[in-house]
């Protein structure tokens, strides 16, 4: 009965963050903050459980440090205009929530599916380069896909090489 109250929780905090930075570019702190204690704690619960090994629970971690890290470096390289730092603190809580190694998934189809829209819009006169568009929308997007799909793209994927 928990489980499912839990996901029905973070549906709701992601779409409010969806909503909220697709009109003001802006992903509120307390929204970061609530989602990544509440992917900890699951988490944890899924450990403490047996579901989860405490190996599997390292990398999970791992990963979500790694994905924001990843977003920081991108947004040092750019001088700050490459992506919002909501952004990056946003990585770190989804990490948890997709886990290792679905969480490369997630970024990879955030980023395919972002640059696809953006290039749309640019060719359509919709936006310009140089003015921001919200990334946040993408990044749940790619994670929803992932929690679908993450473990069959990568099966998919490693069949490949």
């Amino acid at each position: 009965m928990l489980q499912p109250l839990f996901w029905l929780f973070v549906g709701l905090i992601l779409l409010f963050i969806f909503i909220y930075d697709y009109r003001y570019l802006i992903i509120p702190d307390w929204t970061v903050a609530t989602l990544a204690i509440m992917a900890l704690l699951y988490r944890i619960a899924l450990v403490l459980s047996g579901i989860m090994r405490p190996e599997d629970f390292f990398w999970t971690v791992f990963g979500a440090v790694a994905a924001s890290g990843f977003f920081y470096a991108i947004w040092i390289i750019t001088k700050h205009k490459g992506i919002g730092f909501g952004d990056i603190k946003l990585a770190a809580p989804l990490g948890l929530l997709m886990g290792w190694p679905v969480v490369w998934v997630g970024l990879w189809l955030a980023s395919v599916i972002g640059a696809i829209v953006g290039l749309t819009l640019i060719t359509a006169g919709k936006a310009k380069f140089g003015k921001p568009i919200p990334f946040g929308p993408f990044l749940i997007i790619g994670t929803l896909l992932a929690l679908v799909w993450g473990d069959t793209l990568i099966s998919w994927y490693a069949t490949l090489i």
